[in-house]
């Protein structure tokens, strides 16, 4: 009797449970968002926003005369303009293997592949969010020091305390564990430090070991800054001039403090005794001791009307001195960046991609909040069948201030 052929669902069900299974980052990701779309024939560049909580002030006393508040929501806009395709061919003959086999042989490493260009994009958003731990020498190890530092600055902005992952490379991570290997620890955590080499639960975080995170090559250094022209209200590019040292570029993911800015309580909307970050959300041309450096989340200062945008105790003024947390960095200097990530801060959205229509083979699943698709042709001429597997989807920062980085050594 001959062996029962695998359909396109069987195969489609397996390639997707592979890639959720392999993606690290994308387990952090909210993903509840792919309801928000249409479920069938979803384009690129489709869009949905996605509403923030409320924030109010608070009022001494019984008597509100003057003091009641507009109800104003902010959203942040999740665009799903990424898709991803691997195409594969398989005879006749490989669809008679059984499941088990068959994704060994070939599903396995297209799953593996899809899910690293995922999490590449997630961490590539995550690069330019949040607040960056200041570190003295780009290319020293990181000190468990430094992942205190940053689940300390987590706590401030009220991030929920569980499940907050920090996605390390294996190298950083093996740094941290023989740093640590005198430390008491819980039994449990410890064994995995010496049976598996990697941290486990500690300093607040749940450690992932992944080498899908990101890193900054620097251009040089920058040894001084200042602001060039007084910010307003919604500015999402820094006005740079004075800038002094090697560097040719502020490249993406360099973060720099400016004097006078600080961190705001995310409910009072207090101001805080940090410095806020911001970050480059793109390569920046240093030309004339100047550029302009864009930033992923726009500035908002307290006293701004809509209170659910305030993020900064003040504006930006002019002349006020910029300090760039990687500034002794020389050209050639490459460091990876450590993403510590709480729950719900970055949304993921995968939606149905149209089946086409012109095949019998043809199929779409979707799991865990990622939905793939699968669309076979077959030539006939050798006997095979020629298999393009699609994911589309987007990813957005919802919450930067419950993101934190760290610069590591490569």
């Amino acid at each position: 009797m001959a062996n029962k052929l695998l359909t396109i669902s069987d195969i489609t069900r397996e390639a997707l449970a592979l890639l959720v299974e392999e993606s690290q980052l994308l387990k952090a990701c909210n993903r509840k968002y792919e309801s928000r779309f249409a479920k069938s024939g979803a384009k690129v560049g489709a869009s949905v926003d996605i509403r923030k909580p409320v924030k109010y002030g608070v009022t001494d006393g019984a008597d509100l005369t003057g003091a009641v508040q507009d109800s104003q929501e902010s959203a942040v806009t999740l665009s799903v303009d990424k898709r991803k395709t691997i195409g594969m061919q398989f005879s006749s003959e490989d669809l008679t293997l059984s499941i088990d086999d068959f994704s060994a042989r070939f599903l396995k490493s297209a799953a593996a592949r899809l899910a690293r260009q995922i999490d590449l994009d997630i961490a590539q958003e995550a690069l330019v969010s949040g607040e960056r731990i200041a570190r003295a020498t780009i290319g020293d190890s990181v000190a468990f020091g430094d992942v205190a530092k940053a689940n300390a600055q987590l706590s401030t902005q009220l991030a929920p305390s569980g499940d907050r992952r920090l996605f390390i490379d294996a190298f950083n991570d093996a740094d941290i564990v023989n740093e640590n290997k005198g430390l008491f620890q819980s039994a449990a955590e410890i064994s995995k430090q010496y049976e598996k080499g990697v941290m486990g639960i500690a300093g607040g975080f749940k450690f992932v070991e992944t080498e899908n995170v990101p890193q900054i090559a620097f251009s040089g250094t920058i040894t001084a800054a200042a602001v060039k022209t007084a910010g307003v209200n919604g500015d999402s590019v820094v006005a740079i001039d004075g800038v002094a040292g090697t560097a040719t570029a502020v490249k993406k993911g360099q973060a720099f403090n400016i004097a006078g800015v600080y961190q705001v309580d995310p409910q009072t909307l207090e101001s805080l005794p940090q410095l806020k970050t911001f970050i480059a959300s793109a390569d920046a041309d240093i030309a004339g001791a100047a550029c302009n450096v864009s930033i992923a989340s726009p500035i908002y200062a307290i006293g701004y009307e809509n209170k659910s945008l305030i993020n900064v105790s003040a504006l930006p003024a002019a002349d006020a001195v910029i300090t760039f947390l990687e500034g002794a960095s020389a050209a050639g200097d490459v460091g990876k960046v450590l993403l510590g990530i709480a729950p719900d801060s970055i949304g993921f959205a995968s939606v149905d991609l149209e089946l086409p229509g012109v095949s019998k083979m043809e199929g779409r699943e979707s799991y865990d909040g990622v939905s793939m698709r699968m669309v076979k042709t077959y030539d006939g001429l050798t006997d095979s069948g020629l298999y393009r597997l699609d994911v589309l989807y987007g990813v957005k920062t919802l919450r930067p201030e419950n993101v934190v980085s760290i610069i590591g050594k490569v």
